[in-house]
């Protein structure tokens, strides 16, 4: 089963309501508003775009949006959870069917963690492994080994990150979102040990070639 921890959903402006103006910016021209968008980061990353001009609903979480359910990460059967979640937090009220029915996911991380307690030894191997400096730039960002694709087209853009999650998951960034858990060390014991592997998807294009979607 795909896995994802982060997606993005597009889909009619319909399955949004009940707005709650007080934590929603607006966007307003001519006197008419425009968009209302919300944002934060942390415990999780969360973007709610209501676009009255465009007619759409944009959402993008990623998968702390579980809480103590992250190590399931987001799939077919949990998306529904993630979404009702979100309606949990008061922002909005979001039509959890019709997205389901009609949204489209247009940009995913798609992740499977593998155990290993040497993380280093595999980047190392992948990198030796590159041979094409000119089709692929490969670098460390951070604590992250990350091999990418080199184009400027979009759609054709591919980038693999490849990191310790239990190390990733003790950084001061994530510090919020430990102390938000209701069980942080069972969470944490889950990660220890854990190398992700993350393929960041950035077009419906991308997804489709990619997870050979054809249809």
């Amino acid at each position: 089963m795909l896995k994802f921890d982060k997606i993005k959903i597009v889909s009619s402006i319909d399955n949004i309501s009940r707005i709650n103006e007080d934590k929603f910016q607006s966007i307003i021209k001519d006197g008419i508003i425009c968009e209302q968008k919300f944002s934060i980061q942390s415990p999780y990353s969360l973007y709610i775009e209501a676009d009255y001009q465009e007619r759409e609903l944009v959402i993008e979480f990623t998968g702390k949006i579980l809480k103590d359910n992250y190590s399931d990460l987001i799939h077919r059967d949990n998306i529904h959870i993630c979404l009702s979640n979100i309606n949990d937090l008061g922002l909005c009220l979001l039509d959890i069917e019709g997205i389901l029915a009609n949204g489209e996911i247009v940009k995913a991380d798609v992740c499977q963690d593998v155990e290993c307690d040497d993380c280093k030894s595999i980047t190392e191997n992948l990198r030796a492994g590159v041979v094409n400096f000119k089709k692929y730039l490969v670098r460390n960002i951070g604590d992250n080994f990350v091999i990418e694709k080199n184009v400027q087209t979009k759609s054709y853009k591919r980038r693999l990150t490849i990191y310790d999650k239990g190390k990733e998951l003790q950084k001061a960034c994530n510090r919020s979102f430990i102390s938000s858990l209701e069980n942080p060390e069972l969470l944490l014991d889950h990660f220890n040990g854990k190398v992700r592997f993350e393929l960041n998807l950035n077009s419906k294009e991308q997804l489709r070639k990619t997870l050979n979607i054809y249809s």
